[in-house]
């Protein structure tokens, strides 16, 4: 299980670690020592860097499928298991993805319901997002053109992206999140439709006095 908790932090993107006991990881560095009193006691703050962090979105070559989420979990308590080199999915991908060749992803928006980023690679590739696999609500597009999320690493979503540039997006397009906007705009338009009577009234009333 601390495989998997080490493996967790850096795909969360947890890059400091504040905890009242040392951590003795060789990829945690130390990097501030503070005390804090507890029930009029003090006790030592350790605040680590986690020197392995991932980035919020990264490229893969290498994919391993695997048949359930118990061989998932077996394979992030190897302490093998290295994401930057190979993804784990629950089904294989539509498009082969290959080790060779360079590539990278930037971020161009990210915001709670839409995800834009930017991929430039020599081969295909899986391009993993550190966010939760939530299939009810989240749609993915390449080029405007929408192509399927696969769960990844037990937890996280990824898209194969082909060779060449390409604008990836993410959006969540939940049923109930589009009623709820339409519900608040027809709302906001009730009050101001109101707010205009009673301004057009009470400029009526003061003209007629």
């Amino acid at each position: 299980e601390r495989q998997v908790h080490l493996t967790a932090l850096n795909l969360f993107n947890v890059k400091y670690v504040i905890t009242p006991f040392p951590i003795p990881e060789p990829n945690f560095k130390q990097a501030k020592t503070t005390q804090m009193n507890f029930r009029g006691q003090p006790n030592n703050i350790y605040i680590y860097e986690n020197k392995n962090v991932l980035p919020r979105a990264f490229l893969v070559g290498k994919v391993q499928v695997v048949a359930s989420q118990n061989a998932v979990m077996e394979i992030l308590k190897s302490g093998e298991f290295e994401p930057t080199q190979m993804a784990i999915l629950e089904e294989s991908p539509d498009i082969l993805t290959r080790h060779d060749g360079v590539g990278s992803v930037k971020i161009i928006d990210y915001n709670i319901n839409k995800i834009e980023l930017q991929s430039d690679t020599e081969t295909p590739k899986l391009l993993v997002l550190s966010e939760i696999y939530y299939p009810k609500g989240w749609k993915a597009s390449i080029d405007g053109q929408p192509t399927k999320i696969y769960k990844t690493n037990y937890l996280f979503r990824s898209v194969v992206v082909p060779a060449g540039s390409h604008e990836v997006e993410f959006v969540f397009e939940s049923a109930a999140f589009k009623a709820g906007l339409t519900v608040s705009g027809v709302s906001w338009l009730i009050v101001l439709i109101v707010l205009g009577v009673g301004i057009k009234h009470s400029r009526k009333r003061e003209f007629t006095k």
